[in-house]
């Protein structure tokens, strides 16, 4: 109808006082004047009110369970969030653990109600056990839609193994995988942890991690063997001087060269690391001239660590994690070149730090299209943890345009902590996060979250469109 009345008043317009009218011309002329000024009156209306109460990025978006939270619980038992990775179809998986204590993987359809197609009742569990820190993504996709989820099993109470386990795109536990589904990898001296996996182009799953005090990268072949194309067993550690490593998340680049981000520490201080090989396992020398950087900030600052990694597309290298000024946790981030170096165009010194009430701490990030960057984590006030979510433009510095200050943090129960700890974007430039709910009592409910980015579109132009 609209195009219709623009033709009506383009025409006018064109004729001008050459075109002539009769009286019942000039009747129904008028008519279609004040109709024409009601359509617009009524128009305008509309679109005052939907442009007054749009939604802005960092609302929690109104689509996803009608709240923008969903929080799904076990009766008489734990289960929690802290990987989310976002399917081609647009379903969301969060990666996770459950009582007692086993690899979980949680799928949910585009509006938050749980994918009843998914293992059982929207839940895959794997049949082993994780003890794992509970940070990094231990959650992958395959191109096959094979999901892939690592953790730290126990041998014994003094010995640790890497756990893998693999599921369909339904959720059920991948035969062709290892042992049904399950590969475990157990390493000279005891211990073995697994914290987070990612999946190369061709399907081989590599898992980071620590053995026996060394920063370890593990790669299997798409069948679950150890991979002897990657160092020639398929195990790498790297042990740093005196102190001991720990990769906490890897991401894998476009050329194939994987990144691991994490701990460098010994009793009394720690600092950043990045480490970064070359496809064959090989330390990758053209970072830092030896494959490792190590970070420290000025004198006081302790309790240093990255949790989360990301690579943007010209490969510069976004770490964060939190840092400890006098028993105060902050949320940080830092950017490095492609070689390892600080990058001065972030914040002038490569590193930004974020103090959020009585203490913040970054657990993952994400890259938008754009270039602004994503951290999501938890931050402290009153006494009561928070979803904390902080978008920083590509300078480093906070984004206003989020949130009004760049800066959010979400309840989503009034008397428990709420945990942020794994983040994606949607192609729509939505923003999920996965963590958790902690109670008083000491259950765990996990908890998904969805927050708008700049991609929503306003009804307007859609209307002028038609």
């Amino acid at each position: 109808m609209i195009s219709h009345l623009f033709t009506a008043v383009k025409a006018r317009a064109f004729f001008g006082k050459d075109l002539i009218i009769d009286s019942q011309g000039l009747s129904n002329l008028r008519s279609f004047n004040i109709a024409l000024s009601l359509v617009c009156a009524l128009l305008w209306t509309f679109v005052w009110s939907t442009v007054a109460f749009a939604d802005s990025p960092g609302d929690l978006d109104a689509t996803f369970n009608q709240t923008g939270v969903v929080t799904t619980s076990l009766t008489n038992a734990d289960i929690y969030g802290t990987a989310v990775v976002i399917q081609p179809d647009g379903k969301i998986l969060v990666g996770g653990r459950s009582d007692p204590e086993k690899l979980t993987v949680v799928r949910y359809d585009d509006d938050g109600s749980l994918d009843t197609g998914f293992g059982i009742g929207g839940i895959a569990t794997s049949p082993v056990d994780d003890l794992g820190s509970g940070v990094g993504n231990l959650v992958a996709l395959d191109t096959e839609n094979r999901i892939v989820v690592a953790g730290t099993g126990k041998v014994s109470p003094t010995a640790f193994q890497m756990t893998t386990v693999r599921f369909t795109s339904q959720g059920q536990l991948d035969l062709g995988f290892g042992n049904s589904g399950v590969v475990t990898t157990s390493l000279a001296g005891g211990e073995a942890f697994g914290h987070a996996v990612a999946v190369q182009p061709d399907n081989k799953p590599v898992v980071a991690g620590q053995v026996n005090s060394d920063l370890a990268v593990v790669r299997y072949t798409v069948t679950g063997t150890l991979d002897t194309g990657f160092s020639g067993s398929g195990v790498v550690t790297t042990s740093i001087g005196t102190k001991g490593s720990e990769g906490y998340d890897l991401a894998i680049q476009a050329d194939g060269k994987i990144v691991v981000a994490g701990v460098w520490a010994d009793g009394s201080s720690s600092d950043y690391l990045v480490a970064r090989y070359q496809s064959n396992g090989t330390l990758d020398m053209t970072l830092n001239g030896n494959g490792i950087v190590t970070t420290s900030l000025s004198t006081g600052l302790d309790d240093a660590s990255y949790y989360g990694v990301a690579i943007q597309k010209d490969n510069k290298i976004v770490a964060v994690g939190e840092e400890s000024y006098a028993g105060v946790p902050v949320m940080i981030i830092a950017r490095y070149q492609a070689n390892g170096h600080l990058d001065s165009t972030f914040n002038g010194t490569g590193i930004v730090t974020t103090s959020i009430g009585m203490g913040a701490a970054a657990a993952d990030v994400a890259i938008q299209a754009d270039g602004k960057i994503i951290a999501a984590g938890v931050a402290v006030e009153n006494g009561k943890s928070y979803v904390a979510v902080v978008r920083y433009r590509s300078d480093g510095n906070l984004d206003a345009g989020f949130g009004g200050t760049g800066i959010i943090t979400t309840s989503v129960s009034a008397n428990r902590d709420d945990i942020g700890r794994g983040t994606a974007i949607q192609p729509d430039g939505k923003i999920v996060v996965a963590g958790f709910i902690d109670g008083p009592d000491g259950k765990r409910d996990m908890a998904v979250l969805r927050y708008l980015g700049d991609g929503y579109t306003m009804f307007l132009p859609l209307i002028l469109k038609s």
